[in-house]
């Protein structure tokens, strides 16, 4: 709209002023007409252009307000997001989906269908399978950025629509496969506001290994890590995210293939350093890479929508086929 303004606007309304003054000179020159006269006619037609060209913007600005005002009214059809009124208050002890069908569109195929599991509090539970089981999914219905077509999530026996969407969230940190980082500080990136100690942050940079990043830079923790993190390698930011989220000190943590680009060895330090610190809060870890899930309490693994086996890394190696040949096709590889 603003290209087309600048060339049907401006630019012909001094087009035509140029015309009108080589006519008008012409005309002068030859005598039929009078200096005065094309003076008055010259002064007329240019506040005439003046005028039209007026009117032109207008109606532009016009059509792009109606745009403006049908984007908002297309917004404004969105339902509000839903939160119930009761907060939690108490440690979580339970976590429970009960018969949850979900998908993403209503004629879709369900990514989640009839899906039933319980984890208990202090847990280490993680969700493997091949990609499109629907691992990442169970995370969005946790977190309600999602909604289950049927069938319940229950936290603590409170059905989670029960709950208010700020409290549940409050409980729940997630550090996930393709992390949005902001163009500010290491320190800002991890706090995002959050109230803590200098001390706190230096021992979560150390959990998850990010502290030669902090000692190779001038900055220290006020280094700018660019727009999207333009300045870290793909492993550094899983690891930013990572902190991130141990920092909340949350009920649920959820690392969602938080550590797929992580090399073998800083992926088993990781691991080791949040297992030792989140002694006693619930673990959930999704991922593809099945070592990074070994010493669960318990493993589920998910197969169209659905958990078609579950136990640990030694009864499913020993009783569920498709398990072993993913560890051994891992370790092969």
């Amino acid at each position: 709209m603003i290209n087309k303004r600048n060339i049907y606007g401006e630019s012909l309304k001094w087009r035509t002023q140029i015309i009108f003054l080589i006519y008008g000179g012409y005309l002068t020159i030859s005598n039929q007409i009078t200096i005065g006269d094309f003076v008055v006619v010259y002064q007329f037609a240019s506040r005439f252009l003046a005028v039209t060209n007026d009117c032109y913007t207008l109606s532009t600005d016009l059509v792009e307000g109606m745009v403006h005002v049908e984007r908002l009214r297309t917004i404004d059809k969105y339902q509000k997001e839903q939160s119930g009124n009761i907060m939690l208050l108490n440690p979580i002890k339970k976590i429970q989906f009960k018969n949850v069908f979900f998908r993403y569109h209503p004629q879709g195929a369900f990514v989640l269908d009839d899906l039933n599991l319980d984890i208990d509090a202090g847990k280490k539970i993680a969700l493997v399978g091949r990609s499109g089981s629907g691992k990442s999914s169970i995370a969005k219905i946790l977190t309600k950025l999602e909604t289950v077509e049927s069938g319940q999530i229950l936290i603590d026996q409170i059905p989670i629509n029960n709950i208010n969407n700020n409290s549940l969230r409050n409980n729940i940190a997630i550090a996930s496969q393709d992390p949005h980082i902001f163009p500010e500080s290491i320190k800002t990136n991890i706090l995002m506001g959050a109230s803590k100690t200098e001390e706190k942050v230096q021992k979560t940079i150390q959990r998850v290994c990010i502290s030669d990043l902090i000692d190779n830079q001038s900055q220290g923790l006020e280094k700018l890590v660019g727009d999207r993190g333009v300045t870290l390698s793909g492993g550094q930011k899983h690891r930013l995210a990572i902190a991130r989220a141990l920092i909340r000190d949350s009920e649920i943590l959820i690392l969602d293939e938080s550590t797929s680009a992580l090399d073998f060895e800083t992926e088993r330090k990781i691991q080791m350093n949040i297992d030792n610190y989140r002694k006693g809060k619930t673990t959930i870890i999704i991922a593809h890479r099945l070592s990074t899930v070994m010493n669960s309490d318990m493993i589920c693994f998910m197969k169209n929508g659905r958990i078609v086996a579950s136990g640990t890394h030694d009864e499913l190696m020993s009783d569920f086929n498709e398990y072993r040949e993913l560890v051994e096709k891992e370790i092969i590889d």
